[in-house]
């Protein structure tokens, strides 16, 4: 059973240190589908057993059953992670006492496991991200206060607080086409207008042509 456990963290790790995916467990190595007991299935345990056993924790993993009525899947979405490196952290396979921690990833079909230069980079990767978002937030914040202070029509104080969204469009999500994209930023643009005794611009200013004209990036 532990072996079972191991491998399904390993699983998730790879996926979240490679470029994200989908995991789908009731399918065999031929590609038949024999689905799962569904009634047996326990995803608090089996996110439990993530949090004890990858590090650090994927706060965004999510966990469905996908099912025509009759056979049962269990989808697991794993998004590409901003914090990756991820470890699995378990027990030696020599030494039951010893605790060991690896480092696993995808490589096509079939996981693999970092070597020591694969995980410095995968570190300073990590690093790159976390200085480019910071300066992403910066600029943000700039730009709000300069936009405050400029619709400012006298001296007064105000909390400003920034955000960028870091969780990738899910996989088992259909994409959105342009017309789909452009009504639900027309949407958000509406709402900021409405919001009550606005005197300046509302969340979607500085967006420019993205809201009529957006791309997928």
């Amino acid at each position: 059973m532990h072996g079972q456990w191991n491998e399904f963290a390993k699983d998730i790790s790879a996926m979240a240190n490679t470029r994200g995916g989908l995991l789908i467990y009731g399918v065999a190595d031929n590609h038949e589908i024999i689905g799962i007991d569904w009634e047996k299935a326990d995803l608090r345990q089996y996110a439990q057993w993530v949090r004890n056993h990858v590090h650090p924790y994927l706060p965004d993993l999510v966990m469905y059953p996908l099912t025509d009525g009759a056979t049962t899947l269990l989808v697991v979405d794993v998004p590409a992670s901003e914090m990756a490196p991820h470890l699995v952290h378990g027990r030696s396979d020599k030494d039951k006492e010893q605790q060991a921690f690896t480092v696993p990833y995808r490589d096509r079909d079939h996981t693999a496991w970092m070597a020591e230069h694969q995980i410095e980079r995968a570190y300073r990767d990590r690093f790159t991200r976390t200085d480019r978002a910071e300066e992403a937030l910066r600029q943000h914040s700039d730009f709000l206060t300069k936009t405050i202070t400029a619709h400012a029509a006298k001296p007064s104080a105000w909390l400003v607080a920034v955000a960028r969204p870091t969780r990738p469009y899910p996989h088992g999500a259909p994409p959105l086409n342009r017309d789909e994209a452009r009504y639900l930023l027309g949407v958000a643009e509406e709402r900021g207008r409405k919001l009550p005794t606005r005197r300046i611009p509302g969340p979607m200013t500085g967006m420019g042509d993205a809201l009529i004209n957006p791309v997928r990036a």
